[in-house]
């Protein structure tokens, strides 16, 4: 009950960072009732929390210019901000069958994960000190020196650099579930609300693979989000991945390219490659975006619109290019190799090291019988790859079956296809593990709905899923995110709160006295220590009249 309690007030209160980000930027262009806005055919304040978490996270970057961010002054000028940005507009929400599941039912039922999730295999390896990083120093050039996997950087790292609860890492997984129950938030509207036919067959259609997700080829698992362990960006990239396509999608094929919509879907872009660089596959289908809404707007306008995504970039390319010398590591040709701190043997061998060792990309000329055998032979991307092939199949005969008889042509439905097919390419050659393909498997299934939209009016269609069943497929959905043994834990002691804390590591001296930090004594993870270097870097720090940097020795 404690974590029912805690979360849904943690959820609120990022909700609440959401509101007054917006509430600020439609003062800025002076459209105050943003609660009657919507995106996606769907009321904005669904994606409240995502706003919010995309604002904490470049405020983050911003300041990390500067400072640590483990400050008093920053937490309190946070609070102020919000609830001063609140004041703008009174909040006035219905009480109806949507929101009792946004706010209450569905936070509550994925709150009860909490109960036994534990941390990644990369938490101690890189993303807790990188959050220390961000928290105790101001940005330090070349850090990647200190570690390859700081070079990474992605955003939901200085978004958790905000919620670090003392010792207890508890609050970067409600992170995670808070975009989780925004995702579950916009499907719910979708085939609830039925305003809008795409979005209902697709809302539909990701919750049946939602369900299906839990069956099949050894127990399961066909490519839907899960309430990973923490604090990994996976699920949160997925979903921010494709409401940014949705969103792009939607603008297209409705063909009304409204300048007010430039804004929140360059923040959705912009936050998916912020989380992972695949997400920069969405670049070539937002230009051609822009291009549209340029040729039925004044120029002006849509510049005006896009200052805030344009200025966001400067800093974020900046922060990459000050920690590894790279715009986008670990690509080479993004390289500044005139950079003091610029390692490029470390480049080469991350990127090979990612594509090869631990993903095993697929390479061009490559025989791909062979490369599917290596690839399969890890279990997980067998059973994916089955699963999902099985799952997307019986959708297909599912969306025939209750298919609209005379289906409107879909305007740029062709550009859609294009980009996720080039999307599944980039991905196949790049880094092809399962758990970063997530937003991938997800996307080519809202591609059926393109071409075969449900009738939701269908009285076979009606008999079978009416609004209960629809209702109750969610539920079931909701309640098989969270494992098991967190619901049998939630029953035995309703007040158990779980701490969540670091393992204690032991380190060891560098072989040499010039070189930076201790090293960890098991030789993989430095946990919390901005003292620690990899275990397989030999960084010396460099200082200067008015900077320092890290090199490898």
């Amino acid at each position: 009950m404690v974590h029912i309690i805690s979360f849904q007030l943690f959820f609120f209160f990022i909700f609440l960072i959401g509101r007054g980000f917006c509430n600020v930027v439609f003062t800025y262009f002076k459209k105050i009732n943003s609660e009657n806005y919507e995106i996606i055919d769907t009321p904005i304040y669904i994606f409240y929390p995502i706003f919010g978490l995309f604002f904490l996270g470049n405020l983050s970057v911003f300041l990390n210019f500067f400072m640590g961010i483990n400050n008093a002054v920053v937490y309190s000028l946070i609070l102020i901000s919000i609830i001063l940005s609140n004041l703008i507009k009174k909040l006035n929400l219905e009480f109806n069958l949507v929101n009792l599941f946004y706010f209450i039912i569905t936070p509550a039922i994925l709150s009860i994960s909490s109960y036994t999730i534990g941390f990644a295999r990369d938490a101690g390896g890189y993303h807790l000190n990188v959050q220390n990083w961000i928290r105790e120093s101001n940005l330090h050039f070349g850090l990647y020196n200190l570690n390859p996997q700081y070079g990474f950087s992605s955003l939901i790292d200085y978004i958790n650099s905000f919620f670090w609860f003392g010792e207890n890492m508890i609050l970067l997984h409600y992170v995670n579930l808070s975009i989780i129950v925004s995702f579950l938030g916009f499907l719910f509207f979708s085939v609830v609300q039925r305003n809008n036919s795409f979005n209902f067959s697709v809302g539909l259609l990701i919750l049946i693979f939602g369900f299906l997700d839990n069956f099949g080829f050894s127990g399961g698992k066909n490519g839907f989000i899960e309430i990973d362990s923490i604090p990994k960006q996976d699920t949160f990239f997925a979903i921010v991945f494709l409401l940014a396509s949705l969103f792009i999608f939607h603008e297209l094929k409705e063909g009304v390219f409204d300048i007010k919509n430039v804004f929140f879907v360059s923040i959705f872009v912009l936050f998916s490659y912020q989380l992972r660089i695949l997400g920069l596959t969405l670049g070539v289908l937002f230009v051609y975006y822009v291009y549209k809404v340029i040729n039925k707007n004044k120029i002006n306008n849509v510049i005006k619109n896009l200052i805030f995504f344009m200025l966001l970039n400067i800093f974020w390319f900046t922060k990459n290019v000050l920690i590894t010398g790279c715009l986008i590591f670990p690509l080479r040709a993004s390289c500044l190799s005139n950079i003091p701190w610029f390692n490029e043997n470390m480049v080469i061998n991350e990127r090979a090291s990612l594509a090869n060792d631990w993903h095993k990309a697929y390479s061009m000329g490559d025989n791909i019988v062979e490369w599917f055998s290596s690839w399969s032979s890890n279990l997980i991307n067998l059973t994916v790859a089955i699963n999902f092939l099985i799952t997307f199949l019986f959708l297909v005969l599912f969306s025939l079956i209750f298919k609209k008889r005379r289906q409107a042509k879909t305007t740029n439905e062709g550009v859609y296809i294009i980009f996720v097919i080039s999307t599944v390419f980039i991905w196949l050659l790049s880094a092809p593990g399962i758990r970063l393909g997530l937003g991938i498997f997800m996307i080519s299934i809202t591609c059926i709905s393109i071409f075969i939209e449900i009738n939701k009016e269908n009285k076979l269609f009606l008999s079978s899923f009416g609004k209960i069943g629809i209702i109750s497929l969610f539920i079931i959905v909701n309640l098989l995110l969270p494992r098991f043994t967190n619901f049998t834990s939630f029953l035995t002691n309703v007040t158990y709160f779980n701490s969540l804390t670091v393992e204690n590591v032991e380190y060891e001296e560098p072989i040499s006295s010039d070189i930076y930090g201790v090293k960890p004594a098991n030789k993989v993870s430095c946990w919390i220590n901005i003292e620690c270097s990899s275990y397989n870097t030999n960084p010396i720090k460099i200082d200067k009249k008015f900077y320092s940097y890290f090199q490898e020795k």
